[in-house]
């Protein structure tokens, strides 16, 4: 694997990983959150190619619908429910963590192969 895509992978990581601080920081503030990860998600998304933006948006999309089916079910809740009884910032959260498990597998199934 080249060093480009390990770095790109590492990126990404940290972004998920600053975005994970800023929700533990600032969760009574909605609005600065979902601007956080908003940028941060363009950030992941720099160097992501068509099928990686697809991919990002389908898992932020159905990840955030699982969750909200479950959360409806009384399992859990979010203290600041702004749709459909979860946070603006949800979607995004997800999204980058789905781009993050899938560098996570190629990085496994590419050092097996070794």
């Amino acid at each position: 694997m080249k060093n480009t895509k390990i770095y790109l992978y590492l990126w990404r990581l940290f972004c998920v990983l600053a975005a994970s601080v800023a929700i533990a920081l600032f969760w009574r503030n909605t609005l600065l959150i979902s601007i956080l990860l908003l940028v941060l998600a363009c950030l992941i998304n720099i160097k992501s190619s068509k099928l990686e933006i697809f991919f990002y948006i389908i898992v932020a999309i159905v990840a955030t619908l699982v969750e909200s089916v479950a959360m409806s079910t009384g399992a859990w809740v979010y203290v600041n429910q702004d749709v459909l009884n979860f946070p603006f910032w949800l979607p995004l959260y997800w999204g980058m963590g789905g781009i993050v498990m899938k560098d996570l597998y190629l990085v496994i199934t590419q050092s097996l192969k070794k």
